[in-house]
């Protein structure tokens, strides 16, 4: 439910940062149990990278969120 008078945009953007740090957070994981093997084969390592690009990405939109409110 949300406060009276609370303007839409608040709740829109308290609700994508909600969101961007559960993804963040998801991919933290997926990367500690990528960095968990002994050898990571050819996919995995790309993998890696990817996650590392799209957990930065994340961070920025979430800086971005962060400084309007």
């Amino acid at each position: 439910m949300h406060s009276i008078g609370a303007p839409v945009e608040n709740i829109d953007t308290a609700a994508r940062i909600t969101e961007i740090k559960n993804q963040h957070h998801a991919l933290e994981e997926r990367l500690d149990a990528l960095n968990a093997t002994l050898h990571l084969t050819p996919d995995e390592d790309l993998e890696v990278h990817r996650i590392k690009r799209d957990k930065l990405t994340l961070k920025d939109q979430l800086l971005a969120l962060e400084s309007q409110g």
